[in-house]
């Protein structure tokens, strides 16, 4: 301690510290849920504020908590705004459609700016409108940020449709509007790089 106080820092108490820890965490959630940079900026926080860090042991209970609290709070979000047609619509996504899953087939990207390839994207985009304009009005409810939504969106591509239909369903929906909010941005992105391109040959 005398060590401490010669840098000018506190001893870090866990009856003291450890709450004002989990609320940052908690706020740090909707910023991005990856435990790496909530522990970085934890510990940012402590270096401001001149405290000594505890054991990693503590941080990773902090950010448990923290990341728990937050799939809570997703949960409510979706009991209350979520409507039972709507997820139909999402895990329909998870269903056969041309001997695909239709998830799998959203997930390719068009390779050319040939006509076959921009039709595909039209039809695409005219069949899955009704769920991006569900990601429109639910996403803004969440608060996460555009990192967060990317994060999650980018998940949908190292899950198979199994292990989708296996997790708690509230985080197959967060996964799947995110991923459908991303796609269909993306899809207006690439017929607007179409448009230029054809209109400039």
């Amino acid at each position: 301690q005398w060590v401490l106080s010669m840098l000018g820092y506190k001893l870090f108490s866990h009856t003291q510290h450890t709450p004002m820890l989990l609320k940052k965490a908690e706020k740090l959630c909707r910023l991005s849920v990856n435990p790496s940079f909530i522990f970085q900026e934890l510990l940012a926080e402590l270096t401001q504020m001149k405290i000594s860090r505890p054991g990693y042991s503590t941080f990773q209970k902090i950010v448990s908590c923290a990341l728990v609290t937050e799939q809570k709070r997703v949960s409510k979000i979706f009991k209350e705004h979520l409507l039972p047609k709507e997820k139909e619509q999402l895990f329909s996504l998870l269903g056969h459609k041309e001997n695909f899953y239709a998830i799998t087939l959203l997930k390719h990207q068009p390779k050319n700016f040939k006509p076959t390839a921009i039709r595909q994207e039209i039809a695409y985009y005219e069949q899955y409108q009704h769920l991006y304009q569900i990601c429109k009005r639910l996403l803004p409810l969440l608060e996460i940020s555009k990192n967060s939504v990317a994060y999650y969106a980018n998940l949908i591509e190292h899950y198979t449709v199994q292990s989708l239909n296996r997790i708690n369903k509230d985080q197959t929906y967060l996964f799947l509007l995110c991923f459908i909010s991303h796609r269909c941005q993306r899809m207006l992105d690439n017929l607007a790089t179409m448009y230029i391109y054809t209109a400039n040959k």
